[in-house]
């Protein structure tokens, strides 16, 4: 398991017999048990067959679309047979490339996949999930952020759909409601639209993974966020001197995905100061190798605050790509993906610091009021202006996702990437901001 925690491992006999209970976290580590005939129901699987090494931890992010018609079809497209991918049925997408916002990711994946030009008509889940690679001693973290989206121009889409050339999706579909049911579709995908899934989990490119070890551009490469320039064949990755994969030249490139909370009370809003310069800022941080970002919040709200987030609602999701100095001094290709959540705590909680030698130095309920005046980092500011969030007070749309009218970038425009009003930031001095 990616993560084994005491209550987990009690449940299926850890700690008992000749296998110590592990930590409560224990993610560098798969366990494989290969006794002679499998080990029979109900029975531990901690004992003298039990054998652990050492394994690689890869994350990537991606983003998908929930394309409908108006008489209820979605689009659909399956994997490529020609790369060797099962044929199983995904929403169109795919992999989140450094430095992109996952917005544009989605209306870039829709148009290569099925022909269709789309703009995001907003946000509609974050989520996460977790496999092992084949033959690779490595467990794969997807964060998958899902979104509704309408074809340009209201055009009858259903109508344009083709596969995608020399690509990783070999079929493009409108599937019928009523044949969502009985369609083999990845668990992530039924998920998404309310129907019995397969039990099949995913891999790159919204694929399972194939009897052979295929290649694949998996984009982050670790659960740190360090993403490769490369193929999937990490020891074909260009790395600088630290090992860490290049970006632009000579800059390792760093991808972290982090989970935040605007949470409004009234007139004062909750923040967290930085114990290192001091600033004010949302609560939240970087989601964990195998965590799904709402559950990243929530421990994070208490480490940060010591207060239970309840009503938690998904606002949006925020890029900001810069280049510039770390924390550890280097200079990086730093990408961020911040997921923003909204939601309440109990009427009259006091926020305090749990977390001992943290990042935190303060949390406290702040007035809105002087919400100018404050030293806030830059994506902040700029997330709670979007939420309507002001020094006047907070309007009613804290509580509704974020609105977008993104659209096809080879229809919008000829730029591949472009600088986001949301929260991008420039100059050689703002990783440590943007984090």
């Amino acid at each position: 398991s990616a993560e084994r925690r005491p209550e987990v491992d009690r449940a299926e006999g850890g700690g008992e017999g000749n296998f110590p209970a592990p930590e409560p976290f224990c993610a560098h580590f798969v366990f494989r048990f290969t006794p002679a005939g499998g080990y029979p129901s109900g029975t531990a699987r901690y004992g003298p067959g039990v054998s652990a090494e050492p394994m690689s931890m890869l994350r990537r992010v991606s983003a998908y679309a929930v394309l409908r018609t108006p008489d209820g079809r979605t689009a659909l497209v399956r994997g490529s047979e020609r790369l060797g991918l099962d044929p199983l049925w995904s929403l169109p997408g795919g992999e989140v490339q450094h430095g992109e916002h996952p917005d544009d990711a989605v209306v870039r994946e829709t148009r290569a996949q099925t022909g269709v030009a789309v703009q995001v008509a907003g946000l509609r889940a974050a989520t996460a999930d977790v496999i092992p690679l084949p033959g690779r001693n490595t467990m794969l973290h997807t964060v998958r952020f899902l979104y509704d989206v309408h074809a340009v121009g209201g055009v009858d889409w259903s109508r344009q759909l083709r596969s995608e050339p020399d690509g990783t999706s070999g079929l493009a579909r409108a599937v019928p409601a009523d044949e969502l049911p009985g369609t083999a579709l990845l668990d992530f995908v039924a998920d998404a639209l309310g129907v019995p899934g397969t039990g099949t989990a995913p891999g790159p490119e919204g694929a399972t993974w194939p009897a052979s070890s295929g290649v694949f551009n998996l984009g982050d490469t670790d659960g740190t966020g360090d993403d490769p320039a490369g193929p999937a064949d990490l020891a074909g990755a260009d790395s600088g001197p630290t090992g860490d994969p290049v970006g632009e030249p000579g800059h390792p490139r760093k991808q972290r995905v982090a989970s935040y909370a605007v949470v409004v009370d009234g007139d004062r809003i909750l923040l967290t100061r930085l114990a290192g310069d001091g600033r004010w800022t949302l609560p939240g941080g970087g989601v964990d190798f195998g965590e799904q970002p709402e559950q990243a919040l929530h421990r994070e709200m208490y480490e940060e605050t010591g207060l239970a987030l309840t009503g938690v609602r998904l606002l949006g999701v925020d890029s900001e790509h810069v280049t510039g100095q770390a924390p550890d001094g280097r200079t990086e290709d730093f990408h961020a993906v911040r997921v923003i959540f909204t939601g309440q705590v109990t009427a009259g909680a006091l926020p305090a610091v749990q977390e001992v030698g943290g990042s935190t130095a303060e949390a406290a309920w702040v007035p809105l009021a002087e919400l100018g005046a404050l030293r806030l980092v830059p994506f902040a500011r700029t997330r709670l202006a979007r939420a309507g969030v002001t020094a006047t007070g907070a309007s009613d749309a804290i509580g509704a996702p974020d609105a977008t009218d993104r659209t096809d970038t080879a229809v919008a425009s000829d730029a591949v990437s472009r600088t986001d009003a949301v929260s991008r930031t420039d100059g050689p001095d703002h990783v440590s901001e943007a984090r």
